[in-house]
């Protein structure tokens, strides 16, 4: 299958990069299947003549749950793209193709120049380590602005969040999937009576990239780029992206590697330091951008915690790694709101 995908880039390429010159060869590099999913799409990138940056990134369906999956992300793709301004579009890929080769269904896209955002995240409070930091923040929350106002036009017209319908089905569901301890079944009956006096508050509702997190973001020559759209939803409200970049953000600190996530959140939520000050500006001016107000940014945490913890038990029906550390977030969250709730949301605030 392989040689045949790259048949096919070689026959495009004039078609998909006027700019450059046709490549005399072209050299895979396999990295799938991709793990941790029953569908496991096989995931390739093709440089060109041997080159150190890949030009198309290819992701190969196997199976039919596959196939929907890849289907969504070029076609969910290819609208957000679309919606972008013109100047902001080099941040997204570009879809090249979606095509059956040899009996897989094969989607085709650009390659984002950079590296992961997280590789830059300073590993002290010295000015000179958090500078670049502190920039590749400021740029993302300007993409991340764009991006919503270029989406927006997917939801409809004045379409709102209700917060009460959302949070009493996902309460209920969490509590079935998860053993939960005394003080977690308290912290879930006080936030569902606090819920109850948003329902009418709503939040507007726009593109939602579905999987925010740092190793998605790529940052290089100043710019910042956003990969892998297999979990784009079109009206969803602001904080599921929001949350999810700046809780797997902080889990990289640290000189000795990753921290745990339950020091990593407390770090960048709870404990007042440069790095939460600076992921609470972070946060407070995408907030501002959606006319969230702190107090319903602050609320929303623990939403998107629980939505996040569920994805493994709703998609492949078993809780993997990645929906425990989402529960381990938020058990820290039941065990220390009142101190999340004021740092957190004056840190939002500044």
């Amino acid at each position: 299958m392989i040689q045949a995908v790259e048949s096919r880039v070689m026959e495009q390429w004039a078609k998909w990069f006027p700019e450059e010159a046709s490549p005399r060869s072209l050299q895979t590099l396999l990295v799938g299947p991709i793990q941790d999913a029953p569908e496991k799409e096989i995931l390739f990138f093709i440089f060109k003549d041997g080159g150190r940056r890949p030009h198309v990134v290819v992701k190969a369906a196997r199976s039919p749950e596959a196939e929907s999956l890849v289907s969504h992300e070029y076609h969910f793709l290819d609208r957000v793209r679309a919606g972008f301004p013109e100047e902001w579009r080099f941040s997204v890929p570009r879809p090249l193709g979606l095509e059956p080769i040899e009996g897989h269904l094969v989607f085709l896209q650009t390659c984002l120049p950079g590296r992961h955002m997280e590789e830059d995240v300073p590993v002290s409070a010295a000015a000179r380590d958090r500078s670049v930091m502190e920039r590749q923040l400021s740029s993302l929350a300007d993409w991340w602005i764009v991006f919503r106002r270029a989406t927006a036009p997917l939801s409809g017209a004045n379409r709102v969040f209700d917060w009460d319908a959302q949070i009493a089905a996902v309460l209920n569901e969490f509590a079935g999937c998860f053993d939960l301890d005394p003080q977690e079944h308290r912290f879930l009956e006080a936030y569902r009576t606090r819920a109850a006096s948003l329902g009418e508050a709503g939040a507007p509702v726009a593109g939602q990239h579905g999987d925010f997190c740092n190793v998605n973001i790529i940052a290089g020559n100043g710019r910042i780029g956003v990969i892998d759209w297999a979990f784009g939803q079109e009206s969803r409200p602001p904080w599921p992206d929001l949350y999810t970049f700046a809780s797997t953000f902080h889990c990289i600190q640290g000189r000795g590697g990753r921290v745990s996530v339950e020091e990593a959140l407390r770090r960048s939520f709870i404990d007042d330091n440069w790095f939460s000050r600076s992921l609470g500006r972070w946060l407070g001016r995408c907030a501002a951008s959606a006319s969230l107000s702190p107090e319903a940014m602050v609320f929303a945490a623990p939403l998107v915690f629980m939505e996040n913890a569920l994805i493994g038990p709703r998609k492949y029906r078993r809780v993997r790694e990645a929906d425990r550390a989402w529960r381990s977030r938020f058990n820290v969250l039941a065990l220390e709101w009142d101190r999340f709730t004021t740092m957190h949301a004056r840190l939002v605030r500044t």
